[in-house]
């Protein structure tokens, strides 16, 4: 509901009060307000007491609706807030930003000095389908001395999905100033905003770090995605659902010194594994070292999935030292294109599959032996460890050609049988294999016992998209009750538009395993690639993606090539009317007719408090996506 028609029923907690008994005194009942009705309701400070107090009582119980208003002032809460099963609004004292044009959060006069040993400030569970739940203009300080991962974040906000969708939430003009992040620590353990189970946005936000890491603006899962299992199951189950509400958004945003987003810590009272998350038109003045909008691959935190989707595109981001990668995904699909790179970069995007040299159960080392993946099913050799050591080892009785165990795009695999561990061999001499320059987790002993696999495809690498569910603590297929492949489909990584400035000459995108393919597993532009001149230059069809007018698109095309259509779309809503773009995927019979990809709108319809909407805009799912030969 518009805030113009919340405003229209305040009722302040007091004069509520005296009405009811007015009403009860009299019966004059058409004069009395319904019970449960939403409203205004005003907190007498910002203490925790009084703003709980009309949250959950003795004042006021909120109800799904409502507005807590909190008043200026400066006030130290030891307590969690802690909200559960209602969409309300909690908003601070100030002048809110909301337009296109600016990021980060305008005037905010109330602050909160978060005090809670191992907590949030504010934590919300259980918000229902349908409702949409906000958190605005507040200023959010840890504790003058707070020691090293002393608090555990600052907001922490989980929904309830069904079969029809997730609620949404908003968090908008809430600053996170430095001291949440020294040179030396981060004062939060987990993240400065967690979230599951939702969808919505986190708009016109300042979060600023001092530190070369930087703690995460967003720790974010989506764990029983349209209300079924956990882990993210389900999200890796079902359909792409890029350019619909069916995401968390993050945009105007104002981030210095802070990671975008990462997947690495639970809400409280929620899970990880399948997020689905959009990263667009934010100011990242100086980026931390480890990307605008990262996430770590399935695995890496045992049971949970790895991220499903990710968007990254039209951000403003710059560095002053030499920064390795502006985005990196170690699993899912990703679209990256239209960011400004200013500074000295290695490369725009980088993709990894991280079960070639890290991994723990349940889902272990993608080596040829683990059920989950796409297996060969052949032991193509066998012998003895006759050498130890962690990223090679050696067996002296064989004699291969160099090189022989690692073709690019289809490497093999080692399984070290004694100790149920392995991982991609990245290259080999006549007796010595090699594994990722990363540092490998397990050492091979003398003696061990191995054989040479082959997995064609990792449960959930960069590349791939919608399988198989899986279900249960120890994971097996729903359809089967037993473990098992979950059979991908090929979900290609696309960059286009990008241009940098500054120092280097990044890659637009590099892959750290020999198990993914330019042109297969991920397309890109060249580095400051220009809009097309004909229908044949700079892009020919051929390979990696184009972009410019319609007009200019190549006649032909191989099948997973795609081409960003600058003279089409309006979902940018502050651009030309039908110039904001829309991506064409080629299929196996050429380009399709029509657009394979469209963003979403922007600005995010909540902004304009619109679209409460949690089922979102869901076209038919862009098979395209899926098309390339395998």
């Amino acid at each position: 509901m518009k805030r113009a028609s919340l405003l229209s029923k305040r009722v302040h907690p007091v004069s509520g009060v005296r009405l009811a008994m007015l009403c009860f005194t009299i019966t004059l009942t058409s004069l009395c307000p319904k019970a449960g009705a939403q409203g205004t309701y005003n907190a007498n400070s910002c203490s925790y007491s009084d703003v709980n107090a009309v949250v959950n009582g003795p004042t006021h119980k909120a109800v799904n609706g409502d507005i807590i208003q909190i008043p200026a002032g400066t006030c130290t809460w030891t307590t969690t807030l802690t909200v559960s099963g209602v969409g309300i609004t909690i908003m601070g004292s100030g002048t809110q930003n909301s337009l296109p044009s600016q990021f980060g959060a305008g005037t905010v006069n109330t602050v909160i000095t978060h005090n809670i040993a191992g907590s949030v400030l504010i934590k919300v569970t259980n918000i229902p389908y349908g409702q949409t739940f906000r958190i605005s203009t507040l200023n959010i300080k840890p504790n003058s001395g707070s020691a090293t991962n002393a608090l555990f974040g600052g907001l922490s906000l989980v929904g309830s999905c069904t079969a029809a969708g997730c609620p949404n939430i908003r968090v908008d003009n809430v600053i996170f100033d430095p001291s949440w992040d020294t040179s030396s620590a981060e004062v939060a353990s987990g993240g400065l905003i967690l979230a599951d189970n939702v969808f919505g946005v986190l708009d016109h936000n300042t979060a600023t770090g001092t530190g070369s890491i930087g703690p995460a603006f967003l720790q974010a899962g989506l764990s029983s995605y349209l209300g079924i299992g956990g882990y993210g199951d389900n999200s890796w189950a079902q359909p792409d659902t890029y350019g619909t509400a069916r995401a968390i958004y993050e945009e105007n945003n104002l981030w210095s010194g802070v990671r975008g987003m990462e997947n690495d810590v639970a809400a409280q009272g929620g899970s990880l594994g399948g997020v689905r998350v959009v990263c667009r038109f934010n100011s990242v003045p100086q980026i931390a070292t480890s990307g605008v909008c990262t996430g770590h691959g399935t695995s890496w935190a045992g049971r949970y999935r790895g991220p499903r989707q990710v968007e990254v595109y039209n951000n403003t981001v710059a560095v002053s030292y030499l920064a390795d990668t502006g985005t990196g995904e170690n699993g899912g699909t990703e679209l990256v294109f239209n960011n400004s790179w200013n500074g000295y970069w290695n490369k725009y995007v980088q993709v990894d599959v991280q079960r070639d040299w890290h991994s723990i159960p349940p889902f272990r080392y993608c080596d040829g032996a683990q059920p989950y993946d796409t297996n060969d099913g052949t032991v193509y050799a066998s012998g003895t460890v006759t050498t130890s050591g962690t990223t090679n080892f050696s067996d002296s009785t064989k004699s291969w050609t160099a090189n022989q165990w690692s073709p690019s795009g289809a490497p093999y695999s080692v399984h070290n049988v004694t100790q149920n561990f392995g991982g991609a061999i990245f290259g080999n001499t006549a007796s010595q294999y090699g594994f990722s320059g990363n540092f490998f987790y397990q050492t091979w002993a003398a003696g061990n016992s191995y054989q040479i696999l082959r997995a064609s495809a990792c449960i959930d690498q960069p590349g791939r998209g919608q399988g198989a569910l899986l279900q249960s603590t120890t994971p097996v297929l729903a359809s089967t009750g037993n473990p098992g492949p979950v059979d991908q489909v090929l979900d290609p990584v696309y960059e286009w538009g990008d241009t940098h400035s500054g120092s280097g000459s990044p890659v637009p995108i590099t892959s750290a395993s020999p198990r993914l393919l330019k042109n297969r597993d991920y397309y890109n532009e060249n580095m400051n690639q220009s809009a097309q001149t004909s229908p044949t230059s700079p892009f020919d069809g051929s390979s990696g993606v184009g972009h410019g007018t319609l007009a200019n698109r190549p006649p032909t095309c191989t099948a997973g090539v795609a081409y960003w259509a600058t003279n089409e779309g309006s979902w940018n809503t502050t651009a030309a009317a039908n110039a904001s773009g829309n991506l064409y995927i080629c299929g196996t019979g050429g380009w399709p007719s029509t657009p394979s990809y469209t963003p979403y709108t922007y600005p995010h319809p909540i902004i304009a408090g619109e679209g409460t909407g949690s089922t979102g805009n869901l076209p038919n799912p862009p098979t395209n996506l899926a098309a390339s030969v395998q």
